[in-house]
């Protein structure tokens, strides 16, 4: 029986990929499938994964024919995988040998829902590590999702990543969850909503994952539409934090509203990428639609964000707009 189902959504990963390979073989846990997912790479992805496949029994390739996001990859992964726990791993990132193995061990131990370790950061090779991914001390015992989400807003940690995290299947088929497609900041939205339906959550100590500091990323290219995207994604993400807060107790609807309030925020810094631009106007414009910028003002009333809405208005009013 597959203990352990790892998902990878792939997009033009090609230089990344012989050592994820070598990173997938060296599992020591026995019982695992490797799900590995092309989204319309135009490199050599998609040749990469067939053979990788061809060679590796415990490895399945599978290929969305057109670019459609890194969530769609990872529904389609979640929708062929067969195992009892889920993992996701990034195409350009690097695993621990033994990651599944004790997540694993840890996991069914605690009979968690989710099991979350630390990921070390590093910038080419993992060993040259810049850091860790959760930085703050962790919210300790078996908790709830609802109460691992209070723990890390007053902790001020962020709520983690799935990436570092083993999920029991079974959750997420009983409440159907999927990763938000056509969002470019995905990970918060598919966690939040991960973890209000969570009843038993945990923390490994231990820094199993190795996050890539990957300037080529999608996250961090400053080339127009990308930016453009993730603004848009940050968007979704407050509106649909905002959205899933309404009804929680007090100290759970706090914990969202800043994730969302964060994000919410994020989307007008980013706006500084685009220079002054017409497509700076345009998508300040976009921001204007649907009451977001009005809602946001509301919430963080400060005079720095004043100060960034009033120049955006004037851009705009410059323009004609």
């Amino acid at each position: 029986m597959i203990q352990v189902s790892v998902i990878v959504p792939v997009y033009n990963a090609a230089p990344f990929l012989p050592l994820l390979f070598k990173a997938l073989q060296q599992q020591s846990l026995a019982d695992i499938e490797f799900v590995l997912v092309d989204n319309g790479s135009t490199d050599q992805s998609a040749a990469l994964i067939a053979a990788f496949a061809a060679g590796e029994p415990r490895a399945r390739a599978f290929s969305n024919r057109q670019v459609c996001g890194a969530a769609a990859a990872r529904n389609t992964g979640i929708a062929a995988a067969r195992g009892e726990w889920l993992g996701f791993v990034d195409a350009d990132d690097w695993i621990a040998p033994q990651m599944y193995e004790r997540l694993q061990t840890f996991a069914q131990a605690g009979q968690l829902d989710v099991a979350y370790c630390n990921a070390a950061c590093f910038k080419d090779q993992p060993g040259d590590d810049t850091g860790t991914m959760l930085r703050r001390p962790k919210p300790a015992g078996i908790l709830s999702g609802r109460d691992w989400l209070v723990a890390c807003h007053q902790g001020g940690e962020q709520i983690a990543s799935a990436a570092v995290s083993l999920v029991r299947r079974s959750v997420v088929l009983e409440h159907d969850l999927r990763w938000p497609e056509g969002c470019a900041v995905d990970d918060e939205i598919w966690t939040a909503e991960l973890l209000l339906r969570a009843r038993r959550v945990a923390f490994l100590d231990a820094a199993l994952y190795g996050y890539r500091s990957n300037p080529g990323s999608a996250s961090r290219s400053i080339e127009p539409q990308r930016v453009q995207w993730r603004i848009q994604g940050f968007r979704r993400v407050a509106e649909t934090l905002w959205h899933l807060a309404e009804p929680e107790s007090p100290p759970v609807r706090s914990a969202l509203n800043a994730i969302a309030d964060r994000n919410g925020l994020a989307a007008l810094g980013a706006l500084k990428q685009l220079a002054d631009s017409p497509l700076r106007r345009a998508t300040f414009a976009q921001l204007r639609e649907g009451g977001f910028v009005q809602q946001l003002r509301r919430r963080n009333g400060g005079l720095k964000l004043w100060r960034r809405l009033l120049k955006e208005q004037i851009n705009c009013l410059m323009a004609g707009r």
